[in-house]
């Protein structure tokens, strides 16, 4: 978010309730909003990075909002790589300084689910494969691994306007080859898995009153946005 588009969503999610858990600077471009009635501590702003501490029936939850680097600023694959590795770093080291198996991020990685960032020990550490999340001995990096149900989304038709990707790219190069790409992404600890997580990740092409795709079936980034917002449940 930049401080324009901040002041739109407070307008828009006030009077819904919701209340915004960051700072409006122009470093910081995760906005995080909820309804939760406690106080939520925030444990890192950045400009690609936002992590706060949530806690529910006295178990912890970690929640962080990403915006990582794009495939513009950095087109090669082995590049964005490092640069997860290096904004991953600090929630790690709060996760295991604080014995957190609780935690969440949720944003636009800029990466594909697929993508050496995604699924490398070097990188996010994650996976499709809730068995491999759950019982799979700790990668050879001593990192968990992260559920990525985002791989959901491959299995759509777009011919029946449930998008394959939350963000469509009709100039394809090296860094974008599929047309549709699934950046847009959530990442759980295998710890949260639960019958609520199944199914429930859902790319959003309608609300009640909107239709977010054009006639052709890709994002309306004129009347909205180039990306496709995703929706997913957990069980606390």
């Amino acid at each position: 978010t930049t401080k324009q588009t901040r002041s739109i969503l407070d307008k828009a999610l006030f009077s819904l309730g919701f209340i915004p858990r960051t700072s409006v600077t122009k470093y910081v471009r995760v906005a995080v909003y909820d309804k939760f009635k406690a106080q939520v501590p925030v444990i890192e702003q950045s400009t690609r990075y936002t992590s706060l501490l949530y806690s529910f029936a006295g178990k912890q939850l970690l929640l962080a909002g990403v915006h990582l680097i794009s495939m513009v600023s950095e087109s090669e694959e082995y590049d964005r790589l490092i640069s997860a590795r290096d904004d991953i770093k600090s929630l790690e080291e709060f996760e295991n300084l604080n014995k957190i198996d609780n935690t969440v991020l949720i944003g636009d990685f800029n990466m594909n689910t697929f993508e050496i960032g995604m699924v490398s020990h070097r990188g996010l550490n994650s996976t499709f494969c809730k068995r491999t999340a759950k019982l799979a001995p700790i990668s050879k990096a001593k990192k968990k691994y992260f559920f990525n149900p985002s791989w959901r989304a491959f299995a759509n038709d777009s011919l029946r306007n449930k998008p394959p990707g939350t963000i469509y790219y009709d100039k394809p190069k090296k860094s974008a080859i599929l047309y549709w790409n699934m950046l847009d992404q959530v990442l759980i600890r295998p710890n949260l898995l639960s019958s609520a997580t199944d199914k429930s990740f859902e790319i959003i092409t309608r609300t009640k009153t909107k239709n977010l795709l054009t006639n052709n079936g890709i994002p309306d980034a004129i009347n909205y946005s180039d990306h496709l917002p995703i929706k997913f449940k957990l069980k606390i």
